[in-house]
């Protein structure tokens, strides 16, 4: 008998920071996320819910290095550019809130899901 080993996407999380802004500013979430597996992987949704509570709803996806980038702004799907990560890269992303949306002290959940079905989930606290 033989056995074949596929390449699989793994999801990291290096690094989470939630912010809840002052106007004009937008609250927002910038993640680095990284692609510990053997293949390319797809962002397809981000969730985010806050601890005892529902769904936050975010406003845009960008590249947090290139802000023109827009991965999306229809919440939970990542429907505008494609959001790729190959095997050992890091991209690092903002998730932006409509003002308010997030507060300080405050515990949120992220749940990254790509499209092959890999998913990270992790918290983060918001500060000001």
């Amino acid at each position: 008998t033989s056995s074949t080993t596929v390449a699989q996407a793994q999801l990291s999380i290096d690094f989470a920071d939630a912010i809840d802004a002052t106007a004009p500013d937008k609250d927002n979430i910038t993640i680095y996320i990284r692609n510990v597996g053997g293949t390319s992987v797809t962002i397809s949704a981000i969730y985010v819910s806050v601890s005892g509570g529902g769904e936050v709803q975010w406003i845009q996806v960008e590249d947090a290095n290139n802000p023109g980038t827009d991965y999306g702004t229809s919440y939970p799907t990542l429907s505008n550019t494609p959001l790729s990560i190959g095997p050992g890269q890091v991209s690092a992303i903002r998730v932006a809130f409509n003002s308010n949306s997030l507060q300080a002290g405050q515990i949120y959940t992220v749940r990254i899901v790509a499209s092959d079905g890999s998913a990270t989930v992790f918290s983060v606290k918001a500060h000001s």
